[in-house]
């Protein structure tokens, strides 16, 4: 290795003689690390650049302490030749290509289970897993139970139903991946056999422990369900697949590109505090300007207030697909949040103004109208169309009350 304390993260200004078609036309400034006068390359002699200049720090840094690359291990290294040299792509490539997904999932080591009472045991340390099914109302597929022979399912436990859910929701997963994830994904299945867990390790979901334990408990030695295991020989796995666990994370930590604010709550979805409209005005079943769709988002900016506060997106899906302010039909943004701002003070009353902030944030290529709700210390009506409603959150709804109800809510809530 050359001596890397000498090493020059700068602007890669030469790299236009790397890759004149692909670098010339970008306008994001990209940095390469130079060491000893020569740029730092892929096993294959491609260049390695990136526009994160504290990320090519690390990877200079841990190159430091390497007497050679080995390309078996799991490195910052090897992570960035990877991305670089199969998935720096402007699109995934499609992943069934990659995999037959269902003979792969029945093989997925994460997934396997004992047939017996000692199952339950196994799923308390799988909880990450059994948390991610059944936040998808996907029940656990109990592994070996249910398995293809000559193209015929047999199952023994589940439904083949629900295990084509599992593959669609993988498959759909690894679509929304960024080519970091990407990497990691495939580094991770293939490493551990299991897809499942790349996918939850790409997407951050599972910590390197959590991936050490399931690991472990998948290849039959975690010494607190199995007998007769090598306690020294357990450590010392366990330490290599929490080393190889955090690399992994710290990899997508510091080259994948970082989501907005708007992007990670779309991605925990929607709760008692977080809710998403597709559209302000607009309905999209009718094609047309609805008032309908307006009184659905105001609603909602009042059951906040009234329960707890809260975040409402406008311009997001149910299922969190970015639509964007655009199909509201407004001249431009100020319209738009002129006629927000009319609807709340008309709708709701200027006094509650305080109580609620909003702006039009970024959400990758579209804009979306975020809308923060406090917890309102009075209570408070929607007036529309000539009438009062009074509504409150229920889990991820919002509820219209009764006037009996509402005021055994206001003698509890507002005393």
């Amino acid at each position: 290795m050359k001596n890397l304390a000498q090493a020059d993260i700068r602007v890669a200004t030469l790299l236009q003689e790397f890759y004149p078609a692909d670098i010339s036309s970008t306008e994001t400034e990209l940095f390469c690390v130079k060491i000893d006068g020569e740029y730092l390359e892929t096993p294959n002699d491609n260049l390695i650049y990136h526009e994160n200049k504290r990320a090519l720090r690390e990877l200079a840094a841990e190159l430091e302490y390497v007497d050679s690359l080995d390309v078996t291990q799991i490195s910052l290294y090897n992570l960035c030749s990877t991305q670089l040299e199969f998935y720096n792509q402007d699109s995934n490539p499609f992943i069934q290509e990659t995999f037959n997904f269902r003979k792969t999932l029945l093989n997925d080591n994460s997934l396997r289970t004992y047939a017996g009472p000692e199952v339950l045991d196994q799923l308390k340390y799988l909880q990450t897993i059994v948390d991610y099914l059944d936040n998808h109302q996907i029940a656990h597929p109990h592994l070996p139970q249910m398995y293809l022979e000559n193209d015929e399912w047999l199952i023994e436990t589940g439904t083949k139903e629900n295990f084509d859910k599992l593959v669609d929701l993988l498959i759909d997963e690894i679509g929304s991946f960024n080519n970091y994830q990407l990497t990691v994904f495939v580094t991770t299945a293939h490493v551990y056999d299991s897809p499942l867990l790349g996918v939850l390790l790409a997407k951050k979901k599972i910590t390197s422990q959590e991936l050490s334990i399931i690991h472990l408990i998948s290849i039959g030695i975690y010494s607190k369900l199995f007998g007769d295991v090598d306690r020294s020989q357990e450590q010392e796995i366990k330490k290599e697949i929490v080393h190889q666990g955090d690399t992994m994370l710290r990899y997508l930590e510091l080259f994948s590109p970082q989501k907005t604010e708007i992007e990670k709550i779309i991605e925990a979805g929607e709760s008692t505090t977080v809710e998403f409209k597709s559209t302000l005005r607009w309905n999209i079943k009718a094609k047309r300007i609805d008032k309908k769709m307006e009184h659905a988002v105001l609603k909602s900016i009042v059951a906040f207030l009234n329960t707890d506060g809260g975040t409402l997106l406008v311009g997001v899906e149910d299922d969190g697909n970015l639509l964007g302010i655009e199909l509201d039909d407004f001249p431009n943004e100020d319209k738009y949040l002129l006629h927000f701002t009319n609807l709340v003070n008309g709708k709701i009353g200027k006094e509650i103004s305080e109580f609620i902030k909003y702006e039009l944030k970024n959400a990758k290529d579209q804009k979306v109208l975020f809308v923060k709700c406090a917890k309102s210390p009075t209570p408070v009506l929607l007036n529309f169309d000539k009438q009062e409603e009074f509504y409150v959150r229920t889990g991820p709804a919002s509820v219209a009350l009764s006037m009996s109800q509402m005021l055994g809510y206001i003698k509890t809530r507002f005393s």
